[in-house]
């Protein structure tokens, strides 16, 4: 086990975010194939998964090395709304007049135009008026925001049993992923959308589940339990179970154990990736419309062509987007003992 300070969470956060990347060429691009999958789940479902795993263990014990609301929501804030207000705001005012159908003058006068900007409040807004009209999957501007809103619900159900269960809060996070499960298989067997604030109700219990048992494994310090034969006896019965109910209730323990066990050990490159910064969150808000705007004015470029150059130049923009923007904006994250 390694010092909080040493460890692999900046690179796991960032190999799911390039995955991300990946995943969604498979539908953005001309002529892609099909894109791996691992049993029932996806690999843009696994990062995501792997995503939350990491965040609900943070989160947690950031909640507990402080647990003020005021000062939590400061924090989550902080981390999310600075960058996100800022690819909003390019897309909606740069890309849109650039890759759009519409004049100029008839896009800002269009009032679509100007409810893209919800996406600041986590409300989200995938289309900007004529935006990537022609594009090979059309019209969607930045599709990876869904998962914000998921991401700040399962903020606040921290907050919810924080507050209800208090000194028992592990009991209470216990109690929240048997309703969490409850609500998946639910929301499996029941057809129909279900939109609240722009989001998908039925991504929240599938996503919120991960979440929910990374904190529980901060909560009961199961951590020290995250072993290298654990990790392979874990793969093995995900080997023999590959679809199903069993494999689902596999991929609840497998991904956050998984993720955990390597994010919580350290490696020359951790050090050199936490040297740099954290550029995962600059990275997976950015790859979609770079992807899509490549798209546009290079249509016909072959697949991994397309691959290395959306890494690239998603790649300069978080590192822009991590030193000038987000990074500054932590410096003004309530004062705590906890170095989230």
């Amino acid at each position: 086990m390694v010092t909080r300070n040493i460890n692999n969470f900046n690179l796991l956060r960032l190999v799911a975010a390039y995955s991300v990347l990946y995943y969604h060429s498979f539908f953005l691009y001309l002529n892609a194939g099909k894109c791996v999958t691992f049993g029932d789940v996806s690999l843009g479902a696994l990062a995501v998964y792997v995503f939350f795993s990491i965040s609900g263990f943070l989160i947690f014990k950031s909640w507990i090395a402080d647990p003020n609301v005021f000062r939590y929501l400061c924090r989550r804030l902080l981390r999310i709304l600075p960058a996100l207000f800022i690819v909003v705001v390019l897309s909606l005012v740069v890309l849109g007049p650039l890759v759009g159908t519409l004049s100029v003058v008839d896009y800002y006068k269009d009032a679509e135009t100007w409810t893209y900007l919800k996406n600041v409040l986590l409300y989200p807004v995938y289309h900007l008026p004529g935006v990537f009209a022609s594009n090979h999957y059309p019209s969607a501007v930045n599709g990876s925001l869904w998962s914000l809103p998921v991401e700040f619900f399962m903020y606040l159900i921290l907050i919810l049993i924080g507050v209800v269960f208090r000194q028992k809060l592990k009991w209470g996070l216990v109690f929240a992923l048997c309703i969490f499960v409850f609500a998946y298989f639910f929301s499996v067997d029941t057809s129909g959308v279900f939109i609240f604030y722009g989001v998908d109700l039925k991504q929240i219990a599938p996503n919120g589940i991960f979440f929910i048992i990374g904190a529980i494994i901060a909560a009961f310090k199961l951590e020290k339990s995250l072993t290298l034969p654990g990790s392979f006896f874990i793969l093995a019965l995900l080997m023999f179970t590959s679809h199903g109910v069993l494999f689902q209730v596999l991929t609840w323990i497998a991904i956050p154990y998984l993720s955990l066990a390597f994010a919580l050990q350290s490696s020359w490159l951790s050090v050199k990736i936490k040297d740099m910064g954290d550029y995962s969150y600059g990275v997976y808000i950015y790859a979609f419309p770079v992807q899509q705007t490549t798209v546009y004015f290079f249509p016909g470029l072959p697949f991994f062509s397309h691959v290395i150059i959306d890494i690239l130049i998603t790649t300069f923009l978080a590192v822009v987007s991590w030193h000038f923007i987000e990074k500054n904006a932590l410096k003004y994250k309530p004062l705590s003992n906890h170095p989230l």
